[in-house]
Order: C-alpha cells, then sequence, then structure tokens
C-alpha cells in the first residue's frame, strides 16, 4: 500500500538528491525535516480515496510497478507552513517522477486541485 506520506519522503529524497549533485542552491531536506513533513501528512491529511494496482510491466526484470491515485484534504488549514511544503515536493515530484525506475519513466505522478 502507498501511503501519501511515501511520497512525499520519496520526492524530498529526490529532491534533495537531484540538488546535492547539480544544484547551486545547496537547499536540500534533512532526515529530521523529512519525518517532521511524514508525521504532518500522517496526521492531517484526510484520506478521502486511495486505490492502488500492481500493473503488468517489466522492466530490466524489474517489477512491482503500480497505478493509481489518491484523494486528501488537509484536516488543519492554518499549517500553511507544512501544506505548502507539502504541496510543493507533490509539485516538484509531478515534473520529475519519483520512485524506482524513474529514468525509464516510471514515476509519474498528475495533480489535480478540487475545490
Amino acid at each position: 500500500m502507498v501511503r501519501l506520506s511515501d511520497i512525499v519522503a520519496y520526492a524530498a529524497r529526490r529532491r534533495s538528491l537531484l540538488e546535492y549533485f547539480y544544484g547551486t542552491n545547496r537547499m536540500y531536506y534533512t532526515a529530521e525535516e523529512v519525518k517532521r513533513l511524514m508525521e504532518f501528512v500522517d496526521t492531517n491529511a484526510v484520506i478521502h480515496k486511495a486505490e492502488f494496482k500492481e500493473v503488468d510491466i517489466t522492466i530490466k526484470d524489474k517489477r512491482g510497478f503500480c497505478k493509481g491515485h489518491i484523494e486528501f484534504s488537509f484536516a488543519d488549514v492554518n499549517a500553511v507552513e507544512s501544506m505548502s511544503k507539502v504541496i510543493e515536493l507533490l509539485t516538484f515530484a509531478m515534473f520529475s517522477g519519483i520512485g524506482k525506475m524513474t529514468v525509464f519513466g516510471m514515476g509519474q505522478l498528475k495533480i489535480s486541485l478540487k475545490s
């Protein structure tokens, strides 16, 4: 089962690695920051719907890819700083991809906002 906090953690790791190796700002997440963001998501994100299923794809003898979606909202709308960091990471992940085999086109995210 894929949790929203897992996606946030993968996005933070990917962003930190790309910034470390290719960036100039040296602005990456510490382990404590990632842990705080994951805890925030676990405690404040209300999951309305989550569906994931494994897809029948094999790339370089690797399996275990999944497809799905998560619909969520935040319970504490006053935690603007944490919410903006989570949304920033999800937006970054949409452009860069996350998870295994990203360079082969896997790990794509699509974000849509509903009012």
